[in-house]
């Protein structure tokens, strides 16, 4: 067996004594974050209309920035999802009740504050909230009275924010946000808990009109993750012109295919934020009657494309940097009756700590994945499901289970496979021809330690 670890200090801890120890040491194989770090972009294209930044106002010790800004230079359409926990943080449930407002309400942005989740704080929590959200309305000079400003918090539960960091920290925040990479950097970092590394993303679109526009977005999230939804914050923008209502349909199926596909740990947070900010300044000159605003158009397919596989891309950074993760799964559930059916069976495999464990030791105990296809909830016929596991470039396949039954049990190419940091879970349902993915990791002594000592 191999063993992951992320840090010496943790090797030191499980495997201080007895001769077992001594064995075990032997194949221990240390996996650092820096090999995280190729997912760190060096440069990036972002949207028109939009300025970004991050500063430490206090909430988190040595000098660790913990506060964020996107704002936009325009007034924004807005669309989210929220987290479906009963105890809705604060952030969550005013930005649930401004989103609710439009077309009344516009947005110029989104504030995110690290170190402090605001949830479980009750009237008052909401109140120090909504303070937040008109304090950087106010210093952001607008005199559009529609105009207002979405907020997001993470981090422990049951405190309440220090309302003078904050708004001392805003106040900096407008004289320090720009336009540059850095400055979209600077904010994805500002949002980071148990993560290791800031998670974003930029990329250019074409409508097919020739109409040309960019997004953005930014996340955080590494443990507490598990759909509808996870323990993550996410916001996108757009300088693409869409209506709330085809901005809201389009992030809708987005999330379902992406922060709504990824799974940790199987535990649900408080906090979880999925929103969208779309400004239209990208629609001038030629384009500047342009306006996504039909369901049905060939446009808003192309946008609502555009938006999955981008929100599919930055959901998936989440997985790679799971808390204590050493291996990225994904799982891919095909000829299903229908998506939902294909969904249901990939959650089932995905939260299963026996798999994640298995993948972390290596192990190519494939029943576990058959058990977890059939206690899913799904009705299945057991002699139509096939199995195949793959290496993420697709160049090593062990078609291993097949129609119902084990078919080529070769223990070295399995091996070999697990062997590796990505692989593809391939599930036949031999049902229909609807299909799902999501996005999972594996479970390490590593997680144990970090959510061990977590507020410490």
């Amino acid at each position: 067996m191999s063993l992951f670890l992320n840090s010496s200090s943790l090797k030191n801890k499980l495997f201080q004594n007895g001769k077992l120890a001594l064995n075990l040491l032997n194949n221990v194989n240390f996996i650092s974050s820096e090999s995280k770090k190729r997912y760190i972009p060096t440069s990036g294209t972002y949207p028109l209309g939009f300025k970004a930044g991050g500063v430490h106002c206090g909430l988190k010790k040595n000098n660790i920035k913990d506060l964020a800004l996107i704002q936009s230079e325009y007034p924004c359409t807005g669309a989210g999802i929220f987290t479906t926990n009963a105890f809705k943080a604060a952030p969550v449930v005013l930005d649930r009740e401004l989103l609710s407002q439009q077309p009344d309400k516009k947005f110029l942005g989104i504030l995110i504050n690290s170190g402090c989740a605001n949830a479980c704080t009750g009237l008052d929590g909401l109140k120090d909230a909504r303070e937040v959200s008109k304090t950087v309305t106010k210093c952001s000079g607008t005199t559009n009275p529609s105009m207002e400003t979405l907020v997001m918090s993470t981090g422990v539960i049951g405190k309440a924010l220090d309302m003078d960091k904050i708004k001392s920290g805003i106040s900096a925040l407008f004289k320090k946000v720009g336009t540059s990479h850095d400055s979209w950097m600077e904010a994805a970092t500002s949002i980071m808990t148990t993560d290791t590394i800031p998670k974003l993303l930029s990329n250019t679109y074409r409508l097919r009109n020739g109409c040309e526009y960019r997004i953005a977005g930014l996340c955080k999230g590494a443990g507490m993750i598990h759909p509808n939804m996870a323990t993550m914050l996410s916001t996108i923008y757009t300088d693409a012109r869409v209506s709330q209502e085809c901005l809201q349909k389009a992030l809708n199926f987005a999330a379902q295919r992406s922060f709504n596909a990824i799974s940790v740990d199987g535990d649900m947070s408080t906090n979880d934020s999925f929103c969208v900010l779309a400004n239209g300044a990208a629609m001038t000159g030629k384009y500047a009657d342009i306006i996504i605003d039909d369901p049905n158009s060939e446009e808003y397919l192309q946008f609502q494309q555009a938006l999955t596989d981008f929100a599919t891309e930055l959901s998936k950074l989440i997985v790679r940097d799971g808390e204590g993760a050493t291996k990225f799964i994904t799982v891919q559930v095909r000829n299903a009756r229908t998506f939902e059916e294909a969904k249901t069976v990939c959650e089932a495999i995905a939260n299963s700590s026996l798999i994640k464990t298995a993948v972390f030791g290596e192990d190519a105990n494939w029943g576990r994945i058959i058990c977890a296809v059939g206690y899913s909830g799904v009705d299945i016929e057991a002699n139509k499901v096939s199995l195949n596991i793959c290496s993420a470039d697709g160049k090593k396949k062990l078609a291993i289970f097949k129609n119902g039954e084990p078919h080529d049990l070769n223990e070295e190419v399995a091996s070999s496979i697990l062997k590796e940091e990505e692989m593809l879970f391939d599930i036949d349902l031999g049902l229909g021809k609807e299909e799902a993915r999501m996005y999972t990791c594996d479970f390490s002594v590593e997680y144990v330690h970090i959510n061990a000592d977590y507020r410490s």
